[in-house]
């Protein structure tokens, strides 16, 4: 076989393995079940006395500022959006993780992430 033809038949062996390579990570990518996102939670939240007022605002969006309810008691309900983690959930009302999960009844579970 000449070097030419070598050659020939290697850059078509490459061509089809990458082709085969990129079909089957489409394929993988578009069989992967997608997570429900468009699903709300509510999460308590314990408070705090380092709580900010832009965070407490937060705690509540459907609160009116103007006329706060009367003698509303209890932790601040936190309302999980899509990309919301807990570390990032504790870091903005500076409450461990620790004590969120307690308030909502949650608790680790091996393989959990």
């Amino acid at each position: 076989m000449s070097a030419r033809r070598l050659l020939a038949f290697i850059l078509l062996n490459v061509v089809i393995s990458a082709t085969v390579v990129l079909a089957i990570l489409y394929f993988w990518d578009n069989r992967q079940p997608e997570l429900d996102t468009a699903t709300e939670q509510a999460l308590i939240v314990p408070t705090s006395p380092t709580v900010s007022g832009a965070s407490q605002a937060a705690v509540d969006p459907t609160a009116d500022p103007e006329n706060p309810p009367e003698g509303e008691s209890g932790p601040p309900v936190y309302t999980v959006q899509t990309g919301d983690t807990l570390g990032k959930i504790s870091r903005e009302f500076d409450v461990s993780i620790d004590d969120i999960m307690a308030a909502n009844n949650m608790s680790w579970h091996i393989g959990d992430v």
